[in-house]
């Protein structure tokens, strides 16, 4: 938190208060192509990222119906592999750059977060100052299923 001190001097020599500027009343639904955050829909119904809480850690360990699962981020790859009976059995693998975009070369983030208490995948593509595209998987035991794809970022004119 900042304070800004001023003596009871300066404050008499200052100059008046300017009027205030004029407010711009947006439109509720003009509201969600002003977000940074973007959007995010998939089965026909939108996912509000503002819940998604991303986690520090890229390699977790979760529970499956076969016995525990560690799921680890590398570079762009999702690799899900056992650590039971068989440890190091990789159970799922995929680039989610190609999976998202097969005919792109695209470059994604990712990170490893929980949503609405889902455990899930959320991609973004690594572009800076300009719109990308994003989304998240789902992940639950050994399977990872699409959730949602939107846009995200803001536009921006030199």
């Amino acid at each position: 938190m900042w304070f800004l001190l001023v003596s009871p001097f300066l404050a008499q020599a200052a100059a008046p208060p300017s009027p205030p500027e004029a407010v711009t009343v947006v439109r509720e639904e003009e509201i969600s192509s002003l977000d940074r955050i973007g959007s995010c829909v998939g089965n026909g119904r939108p996912y509000n990222l503002r819940r998604l809480m991303p986690l520090v850690d890229r390699d977790i360990e979760i529970d499956s119906r076969h016995g525990p699962l560690r799921v680890t981020l590398q570079g762009e790859r999702l690799i899900i592999y056992s650590v039971g009976e068989e440890p190091g059995r990789a159970v799922f693998w995929s680039n989610i750059g190609n999976q998202v975009a097969p005919r792109d070369d695209l470059d994604v983030e990712l990170k490893l977060a929980y949503f609405e208490g889902m455990l899930v995948l959320y991609w973004k593509e690594t572009f800076q100052h300009r719109l990308y595209r994003q989304g998240m998987f789902r992940i639950e035991g050994g399977e990872v299923t699409f959730l949602c794809g939107g846009r995200g970022g803001i536009r921006t004119s030199h």
